[in-house]
């Protein structure tokens, strides 16, 4: 028998058909320390705490909380609140929803007993087959086990279904309420006029799989079902489509459970069964239009592909006919296609023969280079690329040579690109431009090898001259990889040379013009000569500097330093420039240190740095000579390659 409920307890129980009541979470079930440990617990029924205050105060009725630090409990009652059990002051601290899962659990447990007194009843005791442990087991003597599930703590729709699942592998009934402003909570914007609650995420997957919305308030110990359309339509979309973020269900009449039938020893709820039958009813129904839909769609695609087939015959038959028409034109094309490539076959077998008999001839020039300076630098030995036998009659190594030799007669300055593509020997009918390509893939394998160093990834950008990092003499640095990082601006990270970033500090690119670089190539030389100097000077110079002064200008002294009297008079410049500069400390004897100085100051500036095979000032030895130019040459202030001697950026100056 159920326990009579005093009238001042009746509408706390009631709920009156609203949400939960906002009131503070209570304990109605104690442990009596007289039973054993799996015996039920004590329920604390409304109006009955004079009953059971003497076996609180004797320590019977204790805290049934697993993790209760404090276990003691006093009884509590009035005419406005709820009977309940509860801690001393400063003892248990336990949370609102661990007190409400509880409570809601035991009083699930207290209702199966009087519902079913032969049946063995389970409060989070026992574990079945699949490895869960459900709140509540119901085992009835026919041997038919209903889990009994109360969701307090979130849970996931996903979550959800796999527990469910594993319950139905073994057969097992289970039985879910939700509680809690998870589950129970205030409604949607806009939404007024009875009991609305907001849709969680996990009735997407309760609702799909028929299950009704089941909510309890285990304070005021009802049970309520969650109904409306947006519940309904859940129910109905077995495909889980229909869920929208701002659903609402209009809750029922909340029950008291005590008041509540079971079936089989599932929880009737008022409005299930009707629910749930027209739920399954509109299955049927949509399932059967789904179905002729299907079938229409069907029917109309099959039509579809009975007419775009015979449009698909149509055109086959088309296409037959005009390639046949095509068949000869076709054949005519291939012909001539193939004549095309033997053609460029016995062209290139020709190149090629070019080629080998240029590497024959090259190959004792190449002998006599090394036997100079050593063995030829390992760019000049790359691959061959296969265009290199249809756009250069020279031997790969020997324009390579050429390129790289122009390159170190200009250490330390820059150079204008443009000018070397004269140094790649190019066969008849071969424009320029088919050129580039070849000298930009070298330009890049020597600034990998650290000879040069240019902006551009693939090759020098627009107006951008090449600047040179190594000459004889001069072993190169390898730039680090990441250095030569191609960027999609079209060139490389850097930074370059002497860590210098592509961006100057007042934001403008370091770029070396073209406009400010040397000009190298075959007919460089010719044309630096042509603009240098009006006719009467290159003949004072050409007196000044090829010709022996008459003996009685000579005046060479005892020392036998040459007399460079000719040389000022040619060059009145060469003086002021020569005095104006700081020079180094030369290991030459003291009568040639003048000679020194105005040997570079006739590389640089008469011949405009252009490669020289000899330089001779005045009546100076050839023996003299050459040890002013060796001597230059160590202190960095000349460069000697292919083509002669050369002035550098190296040195003091």
């Amino acid at each position: 028998m159920h326990a009579e409920i005093p009238p001042g307890q009746q509408v706390i129980a009631a709920a009156n058909n609203r949400r939960h009541e906002s009131r503070a979470a209570v304990q109605v079930f104690a442990r009596d320390t007289r039973l054993d440990a799996d015996a039920p617990l004590v329920y604390l029924a409304p109006g009955q705490a004079d009953q059971l205050r003497p076996d609180a105060r004797a320590g019977h009725l204790v805290c049934p909380l697993a993790d209760c630090q404090d276990s003691t409990f006093v009884v509590r009652g009035g005419l406005v609140r709820r009977h309940h059990f509860a801690h001393r002051a400063g003892a248990g601290h336990h949370t609102a929803e661990t007190i409400a899962h509880h409570t809601a659990k035991h009083l699930v447990a207290r209702w199966l007993r009087e519902q079913y007194p032969t049946a063995t009843v389970y409060p989070d005791t026992k574990e079945v087959e699949t490895g869960q442990r459900p709140d509540v087991l119901l085992e009835l003597p026919d041997g038919t086990q209903v889990a009994y599930e109360v969701q307090f703590a979130d849970l996931t729709a996903g979550a959800w279904q796999a527990r469910r699942d594993r319950y139905a592998s073994e057969g097992i009934k289970n039985v879910w309420l939700f509680g809690g402003r998870r589950y129970d909570r205030a409604p949607a914007p806009g939404v007024s006029g009875g009991d609305w609650v907001s849709l969680h995420g996990v009735f997407r997957s309760v609702l799909a799989e028929l299950h009704p919305m089941l909510l309890i308030d285990p304070f005021a110990q009802t049970v309520a079902l969650g109904a409306g359309d947006d519940v309904f339509e859940l129910l109905v979309a077995t495909d889980r489509r229909g869920w929208g973020a701002r659903m609402s269900a209009q809750v029922g009449p909340r029950r008291l459970l005590q008041d509540l039938p079971a079936t089989r020893g599932v929880l009737e709820v008022p409005g299930v069964r009707p629910l749930l039958e027209a739920a399954r009813a509109e299955r049927v129904r949509r399932t059967e239009e789904e179905r002729l839909q299907a079938e229409h769609a069907e029917k109309t695609r099959a039509d579809a592909e009975k007419r775009r087939a015979e449009e698909q015959e149509r055109e086959r038959l088309e296409r037959e006919r005009a390639e046949r028409l095509d068949a000869q034109r076709r054949l005519g094309r291939e012909r001539a296609e193939e004549a095309a490539r033997a053609e460029q076959a016995l062209q290139l077998a020709r190149a090629t023969q070019e080629a080998d008999r240029r590497r024959a001839l090259w190959a004792a020039e190449r002998s006599r280079v090394e036997a100079t300076i050593g063995p030829l630098p390992v760019a000049v030995d790359a691959p061959v690329a296969p265009a290199e036998l249809a756009v250069t009659t020279a031997a790969p190594d020997e324009w390579r040579w050429r390129v790289l030799s122009a390159l170190q007669a200009n250490w330390g300055f820059t150079v204008n690109p443009q000018g070397l593509r004269t140094l790649i020997p190019r066969r008849d009918g071969i424009p320029t431009s088919q050129v580039d390509p070849l000298l930009g893939d070298f330009l890049v394998l020597l600034r990998a090898h650290g000879w040069v160093w240019f902006w551009g990834a693939r090759r020098p950008r627009s107006g951008e001259a090449v600047r040179v990092l190594a000459g004889v003499g001069a072993h190169p640095q390898r730039p680090r990889s990441a250095q030569l990082k191609p960027l999609p601006s079209g060139r490389v990270s850097g930074p370059g040379p002497g860590n210098h970033p592509y961006l100057d500090v007042d934001g403008t690119p370091s770029v070396d013009p073209v406009d400010r670089s040397r000009a190298v190539g075959t007919d460089a030389a010719s044309k630096a000569m042509e603009s240098a100097l009006e006719e009467e000077q290159q003949r004072m110079i050409r007196t000044a500097l090829a010709e022996a002064l008459p003996p009685e200008e000579a005046g060479a002294d005892a020392s036998g330093a040459p007399n460079l009297i000719g040389v000022y008079r040619a060059l009145p410049e060469a003086a002021r420039w020569c005095v104006s500069r700081d020079w180094p400390v030369w290991r030459l004897p003291p009568r040639l240190h003048e000679t020194a100085r105005l040997t570079f100051y006739v590389l640089a500036f008469v011949y405009r740095d252009q490669p020289q095979a000899d330089v001779r000032l005045a009546d100076c030895s050839p023996e003299d000579a050459l040890s002013v130019l060796e001597e230059l040459h160590r202190q960095g202030f000349v460069s000697h390659g292919a083509l002669g001697w050369q002035a550098t950026y190296g040195g003091v100056l």
